[in-house]
């Protein structure tokens, strides 16, 4: 069952501090307003052994921000949802790589989680995700002559100059956002 797990919701023999685990950190990319799946492996060795419960973390928080239950006998595959969690999040079972999916990534999303998956009888393991959220620049603006341009500049005569301004704000980004101007130039025949 899914559960989003707050107040008197949680189960405290869960919810203990508990420390980061060590080694390979998953990276994930999202981009505002977009899904983003966050994976967890919940695959046994032993095929005999499947996961009961998977938990999430974010930011080293000891209380599971998202739960998902299997308990009670059920694959996780085969589990259904139960109350839904207050925002568009789902954990995805039944694809070749398990995943959390953030419906809507927002830039408060961006941070560390962690997946803790319990098993029937293999060991407890746990899985870190580092989730960046990239936030687009507004929609630039083209200013030619202090003026906005919404279409065609000119007519233009020929060896003047022309300089054209691109402003756009915000934004928070991974990478560095090149404009492209593509001028065109027709010559009147004779």
């Amino acid at each position: 069952m899914f559960s989003h797990l707050h107040g008197a919701d949680h189960d405290p023999a869960l919810t203990g501090r508990l420390s980061a685990p060590t080694g390979h950190v998953t990276e994930v990319v999202g981009v505002m307003g977009r899904p983003a799946d966050l994976p967890c492996d919940t695959s046994s060795s032993d095929p005999a052994d499947q996961a009961t419960l998977v938990l999430w973390y974010k930011d080293g928080e000891s209380i599971p921000m998202y739960s998902f239950d299997g308990r009670g006998g059920r694959p996780l595959a085969d589990r259904t949802v139960g109350a839904p969690p207050p925002r568009d999040v789902l954990f995805v079972t039944h694809t070749e790589r398990p995943a959390l999916r953030l419906a809507a990534v927002t830039a408060h999303d961006e941070g560390h989680y962690r997946c803790r998956v319990d098993f029937r009888n293999s060991q407890t393991r746990n899985y870190r995700i580092n989730l960046t959220v990239i936030v687009p620049p507004e929609r630039p603006i083209i200013l030619y002559n202090t003026r906005t341009v919404t279409g065609r500049i000119g007519p233009l005569q020929e060896d003047e100059p022309l300089e054209l301004v691109c402003l756009s704000q915000g934004g928070k980004s991974l990478f560095t956002y090149f404009f492209e101007c593509i001028c065109c130039w027709r010559y009147a025949d004779g």
